[in-house]
């Protein structure tokens, strides 16, 4: 595909993304493997790490990050492997001597590789537990939103953009075609299975989080990406300043949709106020969802 192309309006939709990955349990070297924290949120949770110390095993594993940090512990017990995971909160040295108590094996991994095996275990339950929303993909929208961010981004490559509420994956798709990297959050269930369902979304990238604390749990990126963000009223808006907020830390390029121009002057206040340039458009191409833009930089 040539940068012209890439740039178009044109969106392939044919078909879904598909990436060989390695599940969690794989990368470990055992059969399977449930991890103490039920949900990404709570992989912060320092109470999960004292839940571990109490569990008794025959076998262990410790995964060790790039830095020479435990990043995952992993104890047996009869045939079941039970894990917890420390790249979100600090390990504890007793974690360690619990490790060596058992004389465990040691599992070197990268963090970036640790992480998106633990954002698909989560997905994998999340798909399990909640069924899918409502198809919601508009294709003339998603052809719209890709030249508006053509037009003011260009192409990637590769570089990761924070995709903030990504609903079912538009966003991602999008992002995705035109080189870029995404991390895609949003605290929708229902949609984001139906991202993973229709391809949108891929597992490895998506997590189900409240986007007032993304900072928990998403690295710093280059881009940023909130569509649709609102609608910002005078009951919601506090809701939206947390979210964009958070946004604004995390990125260095941002885009925001609203529907109103009203709306994007909201946004384009805070951004300055946590001392950010910023530039409103109007997005003629789509006169909704998409209307009006923020550029934060």
């Amino acid at each position: 595909m040539t940068n012209d192309q890439a740039g178009s309006g044109d969106l392939d939709i044919s078909h879904k993304s598909i990436k060989a990955l390695m599940k969690l349990h794989e990368l470990l070297g055992i059969p399977s493997i449930e991890l103490i924290e039920p949900t990404f949120e709570s992989l912060i949770n320092e109470a999960y790490t004292d839940e571990i110390l109490l569990e008794t095993g025959t076998e262990a594993k410790l995964v060790i990050n790039e830095k020479g940090w435990p990043a995952l512990f992993a104890l047996k017990s009869g045939e079941n492997w039970r894990g917890c995971v420390f790249i979100l909160r600090p390990p504890v040295v007793e974690v360690v001597e619990k490790f060596e108590e058992i004389d465990g094996d040691t599992v070197e991994l990268d963090t970036e590789t640790l992480m998106n095996s633990i954002r698909e275990y989560y997905m994998d339950l999340l798909c399990q537990d909640v069924p899918p929303a409502i198809e919601d993909f508009s294709p003339d929208r998603a052809s719209k939103v890709k030249e508006l961010i053509s037009e003011v981004w260009g192409n990637g490559a590769g570089e990761k953009c924070l995709d903030c509420g990504c609903g079912s994956g538009m966003g991602a798709l999008i992002l995705r075609d035109l080189g870029y990297s995404p991390v895609s959050y949003d605290n929708d269930a229902s949609l984001l299975h139906l991202g993973i369902e229709s391809g949108r979304l891929k597992a490895d990238e998506s997590i189900c989080i409240d986007a007032r604390y993304a900072s928990f749990y998403v690295p710093n990126c280059k881009y940023g990406l909130a569509l649709m963000a609102g609608s910002i009223s005078t009951h919601t808006a506090y809701i939206w300043k947390d979210i964009i907020e958070e946004l604004i830390e995390q990125c260095q390029n941002i885009i925001v949709t609203v529907e109103s121009e009203q709306e994007a002057g909201i946004v384009k206040e805070w951004a300055e106020l946590s001392g950010r340039k910023t530039k409103l458009m109007e997005n003629e191409r789509d006169g909704f969802y998409d209307h009006w833009v923020c550029l934060i930089s």
